[in-house]
């Protein structure tokens, strides 16, 4: 548990006339508190006290000795600090974003060399038979958090998630080892008409990732 109190600081600099704080984390540790939700009795483990402006070491040290046995579970932060936080937050969502948009981007490079090779062995004979599948796992994973404010269109995503699972159905069909002639015809053309479909929406995909990406950098 961790009490954390602000003092209502919003001015230049804690000082060393704000024993009161010191008394604040004192008094938190010696009193428990019921918690909201289970209605029990608990004691808290970190006092944080956040100070918007500057801290100086004279008042650092001033606190730290005035809480005693407690220093050890005290934390002193200021605006210096917390803009530090905030941008270690930041830049780890970044780096996140970033490795989950060059995913999706692997993925439909992948995707789209596989098509160029399935549907030009279709001319083929004897036919080939690919063990290799499309992958979904980018844009699946991608769809269950996608970046919000983004311009990666949500629909496009799902129907090419769609699709790819639906040429990989037409691609084990023609793996089985006795196959009709007609279901076979049926079969590649499915998978002809898929790829173009699918093709379309990896140009405009691509565009989108890439330019999510370019917007991103800036900022990272």
């Amino acid at each position: 548990m961790t009490g954390t109190t602000g003092r209502g600081r919003h001015g230049p600099q804690l000082t060393t006339g704000d024993i009161p704080l010191a008394l604040d984390a004192i008094q938190a540790f010696t009193n428990p508190f019921e918690h909201p939700s289970t209605h029990q009795q608990h004691r808290i483990a970190t006092f944080v006290a956040v100070n918007a402006g500057s801290t100086s070491e004279e008042a650092r040290t001033h606190f730290f000795n005035r809480v005693g046995r407690h220093a050890g579970s005290c934390r002193l932060l200021d605006g210096k600090d917390l803009l530090g936080l905030d941008r270690v937050a930041f830049l780890n969502r970044g780096q996140s974003v970033s490795e989950t948009l060059h995913g999706l981007l692997i993925e439909i490079n992948f995707n789209g060399n596989l098509l160029v090779l399935v549907v030009g062995s279709f001319d083929q004979q004897p036919r080939q038979t690919h063990p290799s599948r499309l992958s979904e796992a980018a844009c699946t994973s991608y769809l269950a958090r996608p970046l919000s404010r983004s311009g990666i269109n949500l629909d496009v995503v799902m129907l090419y998630t769609q699709q790819v699972r639906m040429v990989n159905k037409c691609l084990d069909g023609l793996a089985t080892p006795i196959n009709l002639e007609p279901v076979v015809a049926g079969l590649t053309k499915s998978i002809r008409d898929l790829a173009g479909s699918l093709m379309t929406k990896s140009a405009v995909l691509t565009e989108q990732i890439t330019q999510t990406l370019s917007q991103l950098r800036p900022l990272a």
